[in-house]
């Protein structure tokens, strides 16, 4: 047989020696009181670690929403489309500055509680972490 070191003894409380090895590590510490005082001092931390170890692994209990991204409905992103292509070519059709500021205006009474809903659901995110 051959001599225990120390590192064999962290092996043998971990159960990763060798059946053989674990056998004669465990014949050393029984006959030995000097390797058994050793062997009880790290069996004392190792159980210290373990402890801790346990206490340190935490599940964290905050959880965040993720809110999925909100689209508008395929009807009002058509009404949106057809009012931008009016938009950019109505003021080369007609000289009239009054038809322009309507529809301009009805465009962004379209798109803007759209905008502010989003901007809402960023504003909660960021108060949330």
């Amino acid at each position: 047989m051959k001599a225990i070191e120390p590192a064999e003894l962290s092996g043998y409380l971990d159960r990763e020696l060798s059946e053989e090895r674990m056998l004669e590590v465990q014949t050393a510490i029984a006959t030995d009181s000097h390797l058994c005082a050793e062997f009880e001092k790290l069996k004392s931390a190792h159980l210290g670690w373990q402890t801790a170890a346990r206490y340190a692994a935490f599940k964290p209990e905050i959880h965040l929403s993720r809110p999925g991204l909100w689209l508008p409905a395929p009807l009002t992103l058509g009404v949106a489309l057809v009012l931008m292509l009016v938009l950019r070519f109505a003021p080369k059709l007609s000289d009239m500055i009054l038809p322009g500021i309507i529809l301009h205006l009805l465009a962004l009474a379209i798109i803007l509680p759209w905008v502010v809903k989003l901007a809402k659901g960023d504003a909660e995110n960021i108060r949330e972490v």
